[in-house]
């Protein structure tokens, strides 16, 4: 396997930081949506206590006691609201896998080289430029 050069190695580990930023972002706009559809939620767990299984959508007795448990404000939960949050979760698993692999992908190459600066072969301001930089084209 051939050595990466300084550029490649600066380029590699930006990389990587811009997927971890990207999902931390995504964890963020998850939660916040989150947010709208947690008294469904709350029914979800409580059915779940009580039943000791998840409830059925194609039964109406269980989603109107989901509703029920969660004292009636599950209620006002719009499919459009429930298409988001499955779509925020989504996007946060899939910014997460591509932070998971680029991060692999640093500390293979890595490999006992040192610090990530060492590595890379430039100095922190460097390094954060480069992150900033790449932060403006994304």
């Amino acid at each position: 396997m051939r050595q990466l050069t300084r550029e490649e190695r600066l380029a590699l580990a930006v990389q990587a930081e811009i997927a971890v930023i990207r999902a931390g972002l995504a964890r963020e706009r998850a939660a916040l949506i989150q947010k709208r559809v947690q008294p469904l939620r709350e029914g979800v767990d409580r059915f779940e206590e009580l039943y000791g299984r998840m409830p059925d959508p194609k039964v109406p007795g269980d989603l109107v006691t989901m509703v029920a448990l969660s004292e009636g404000s599950a209620g006002g939960v719009t499919g459009e609201q429930l298409e988001d949050a499955v779509h925020a979760l989504r996007e946060v698993v899939g910014a997460n896998q591509e932070a998971t692999d680029a991060m692999e992908a640093v500390r293979d190459a890595l490999a006992g080289a040192g610090t990530m600066l060492t590595w890379t072969g430039v100095d922190e301001a460097t390094y954060k430029r480069a992150v900033e930089q790449a932060l403006k084209e994304t």
